[in-house]
């Protein structure tokens, strides 16, 4: 195998193992939002932002995996 082909082969294994934690921590820090108005709103608008920020980078992630199989 080229040098060039293993080393698209790690790239897309970090890439996808990075886009696997940031999708986990999607799905724990949405889990924990509570929702409606509480004494919490501003923990639950950080964990919103929060999100939206992982969100963005799971979506560049996803694209750089399609580039690598492309």
């Amino acid at each position: 195998m080229k040098k060039s082909k293993i080393d698209k082969a790690v790239s897309y294994s970090f890439i996808k193992q990075a886009k696997k934690y940031v999708d986990l921590a999607i799905d724990e820090i949405d889990s924990d939002i509570e929702l409606g108005h509480t004494d919490k709103h501003e923990d639950r608008d950080c964990k919103t932002n929060l999100i939206q920020s992982l969100n963005c980078q799971s979506r560049e992630l996803k694209q750089a995996l399609e580039r690598l199989s492309a």
